[in-house]
């Protein structure tokens, strides 16, 4: 294992929040836009069904309890 100083091992560490890595790893998922995610976040648009599909798989669970019908 490759010794580091404290100030390296900080330095190596991913500065993107939770909330971040979350967007990008659904936004990777569906092979779409983090912004798309982003409004799925919002509520401004409705992510269509093979992409709900993609996130329940991530997710491990089922599309119908991530999106509701109103």
């Amino acid at each position: 294992m490759e010794k580091k100083t404290f100030r390296e091992y900080y330095d190596s560490l991913s500065t993107e929040s939770p909330k971040g890595l979350f967007i990008k790893r659904i936004a990777k998922a569906t092979f779409r836009s983090e912004s798309t995610v982003r409004m799925w976040l919002s509520g401004r648009q409705r992510p269509d069904e093979l992409a709900r599909k993609m996130i329940e798989l991530e997710l491990g669970i089922p599309s119908n309890i991530l999106f509701p019908e109103k």
